[in-house]
């Protein structure tokens, strides 16, 4: 009955945790920032007194599953590539020797094959929302923000005003934030150096599965908008309203504000942005008429 009690309690704290937490962090611009050249961004702790558990056993665990799975397939060095990839490109970095006790966070992972992909044919995916028996995950420490499915309506309606729809995406939009210092080791994960020593590694920019990046992603968008100068505004109104997460979702009348939207949008959110890593490449356009 006791442990019933401290559970409750726990979930009674987490939502009013969860109902003051957005008019905070809308006033604080959800902790974007320009720092050397690019947009970085903090994790949107619900509190501070949320105990996350020690998980590396579960994270070890799993990657000697994915292991066997990846070597069975064939697939191990392609998976491994990706990692290194990402070293070269300032992702992730090797957590250093004296850093491996700060307190942290591990999240396991696992592939996902994308055979028709034109690009990425295998990628990791992490998971955050992994507990430790009733302890509480990495996502549900976090502050989701808005229910994005409630937005999809009313895009779509939008999307059907005009003559022409128009989608593009951002590419690779969440590795093009970096993450505050303090909280990358809360996105640790485990790999492998030379095939048979378990090494700790971290992220240093947004991490897709996380439950916040959605809201992040959104906040560096809007704030990237708002310094953009006011002769474009009506493309910039139009951006802000027709993303839903990397996603530009529009409309057009004709083939002349067409090829204007997507040349200004394009400079909007690419040329303007002098940063070193930030860079949002609206790419994929697509048309329906």
């Amino acid at each position: 009955m006791k442990f019933l009690k401290a559970e409750v309690e726990g979930e009674e704290r987490l939502k009013l945790a969860r109902s003051g937490f957005d008019t905070t962090h809308r006033k604080e611009g959800h902790h974007v920032r320009r720092e050397e050249g690019c947009y970085c961004v903090g994790l949107p702790w619900l509190g501070n007194d949320l105990q996350l558990p020690d998980n590396r056993f579960v994270a070890e665990r799993r990657l000697f599953r994915v292991t066997r799975k990846l070597k069975s397939l064939n697939k191990y060095g392609d998976y491994d590539q990706v990692f290194r990839d990402w070293i070269g490109e300032g992702v992730i970095e090797m957590v250093p020797d004296n850093e491996l006790n700060v307190k942290g966070y591990y999240l396991p992972h696992h592939p996902v094959f994308k055979a028709n992909s034109a690009t990425t044919k295998i990628r990791p995916v992490f998971d955050a929302s992994c507990k430790v028996n009733r302890s509480p995950s990495l996502n549900y420490c976090l502050f989701k923000g808005s229910n994005l499915i409630e937005e999809i309506t009313s895009i779509l309606l939008r999307f059907r005003e005009k003559c022409i729809g128009v989608t593009s995406d951002i590419r690779r939009a969440f590795l093009q934030m970096e993450l505050n210092k303090e909280d990358r080791d809360f996105l640790r994960f485990l790999w492998w150096e030379k095939d048979n020593v378990v090494k700790v590694f971290r992220h240093n920019t947004v991490v897709f599965a996380v439950t916040s990046s959605p809201l992040l992603l959104g906040a560096v968008i809007r704030f990237h908008l708002s310094q953009v100068p006011t002769k474009q505004s009506f493309i910039v109104q139009k951006l802000d309203r027709s993303f839903y997460i990397d996603n530009c979702v529009t409309f057009v009348d004709n083939e002349e504000e067409l090829e204007n939207f997507i040349k200004h949008s394009t400079e909007i959110l690419a040329k303007w942005m002098d940063l070193r890593l930030a860079k949002m490449d609206l790419r994929l356009w697509t048309l329906v008429q």
